[in-house]
């Protein structure tokens, strides 16, 4: 007898957080978002199994967030260039009702990264100046 395989539920491909969210990013340690299940970890150190190691300048803003209207985004592929973010989601094939539930990781006004559970999808166009920056390992605690 044959059985069907299940498709893989949207959840395992990847992670949500309540739409409208705005949090913070603490970038000597864990980030608690409410209403989630998992934790996002920042590290100086390698040590850790990294989702993302990310150039983040010196004092610079960092939040997780959800999309807002108009948010461009320089997916790998297009060497900087800027896509609209609901296009580059519309062509990934990521269902309209999950849409406003996905994490972005932003560094002073700028999406640098998709968020999914074991490979983010991080901006070619880090926004990088002639500033001092820091490597950090990002990385998602599940409780």
């Amino acid at each position: 007898v044959e059985h069907e395989s299940t498709p893989p539920r949207f959840n395992d491909m990847y992670m949500q957080m309540p739409a409208s969210t705005e949090v913070a990013v603490n970038l000597t340690g864990t980030t608690n978002i409410s209403g989630v299940d998992w934790q996002l970890t920042v590290t100086h150190s390698e040590h850790q199994p990294a989702n993302a190691v990310i150039v983040v300048p010196q004092g610079a803003q960092v939040m997780l967030r959800t999309r807002r209207p108009g948010d461009r985004f320089s997916p790998p592929g297009l060497r900087g260039r800027h896509k609209k973010l609901k296009s580059w989601m519309i062509d990934q094939k990521i269902p309209r009702e999950h849409r406003d539930q996905i994490p972005l990781l932003e560094i002073n006004g700028h999406i640098v990264a998709i968020v999914r559970k074991k490979r983010w999808v991080v901006s070619e166009n880090l926004m990088v100046s002639n500033t001092e920056a820091t490597f950090l390992y990002f990385y998602v605690n599940y409780s």
